[in-house]
């Protein structure tokens, strides 16, 4: 709503976009995961029938895909109670600074809100909020990643399954018994391939879009923040609306040098080869979207 309240002002609408992107992304995680609840619950039962089915050496190959999903929640976690507690004292100190102050800001910005105890119960449900955005956002983020993890071990254990019936084929000697196991064998591989495909398409087809919205949330995020840092060239104007003609000859010509400099933006680049901005989102798109036709018209 605020930012269709300031349309037009961008500096505005950037500083209400950011302080809510984080917000949107944890609400949309969320509904998301809560409107495919039912395919996800046959993922896990999925999951924990795979453990309980499975061989020992089968399971060590899972072992090593579950170890790297706890590093990644762990990781998750970690960096969720470090960025809760810094903000907590970083917030607490602000709070503390600017509680008698006449003009209080909020930690996203609202509407002007100063009356007490009004300030103070908005100031602390906004950090509850943005607290429990993060916890959202790193957890369905942990979740798919076991998701997807799993996936990849199901399938190493049956390119394992396959060579190791090829491999008792190709060591003993063929005959119409043989065969048949063979046959047999090859059938509950394809069987089971096919499972795991549909629990790919599964994953795919709940978070697809949300990992969509994901990154261009995140690149219009920095291309917003690179164009503040455009404005910097606004340095210049402010030379010229200055009464520089007041001054010494001498002293008007110094300012000269921040002009050329100002003249110069600031900007945010990507690793050197570009400039984050909405031009070069643009033709990332434009791009992307020529090298998709181009594949599927040679797949064609």
């Amino acid at each position: 709503m605020n930012v269709i309240r300031v349309w037009g002002n961008m500096t505005r609408m950037v500083e209400y976009f950011v302080s809510t992107n984080s917000s949107l992304m944890a609400m949309c995680k969320l509904i998301v995961t809560w409107y495919h609840g039912k395919k996800l619950q046959q993922l896990i039962v999925s999951i924990m029938t795979d453990w309980m089915t499975a061989t020992n050496w089968e399971r060590n190959i899972m072992l090593k895909s579950a170890r790297r999903s706890r590093n990644i929640s762990f990781r998750c976690c970690a960096t969720v109670t470090g960025l809760i507690i810094m903000s907590f004292c970083l917030y607490t100190i602000r709070f503390i600074k600017i509680v008698h102050l006449p003009y209080r800001t909020l930690i996203y910005r609202m509407d002007n809100i100063q009356k007490s105890p009004t300030y103070e119960i908005t100031y602390c449900i906004q950090f509850l909020g943005g607290m429990y955005s993060l916890l959202a956002i790193y957890t369905i983020d942990s979740f798919v990643s076991i998701l997807v993890l799993h996936t990849c071990s199901q399938l190493t254990n049956l390119r394992m399954t396959l060579n190791n019936l090829v491999n008792e084929i190709t060591n003993d000697s063929i005959s119409s018994s043989r065969k048949e196991s063979f046959r047999t064998g090859l059938a509950a591989i394809v069987i089971r391939h096919e499972h795991l495909i549909r629990n790919a398409k599964t994953i795919d087809s709940c978070y697809s879009s949300l990992l969509f919205m994901n990154i261009l949330l995140v690149i219009l995020q920095i291309c917003f923040i690179a164009f503040q840092i455009f404005t910097s060239t606004n340095m210049a104007y402010g030379i010229y609306e200055c009464k520089w003609y007041n001054l010494p000859s001498k002293d008007a010509k110094d300012l000269m040098f921040i002009v050329y400099r100002s003249k110069i933006p600031l900007k945010l680049t990507a690793g050197k080869f570009g400039i984050f901005s909405i031009e070069m989102f643009g033709s990332t798109i434009k791009t992307a979207m020529g090298y998709l036709s181009a594949l599927l018209t040679i797949r064609g």
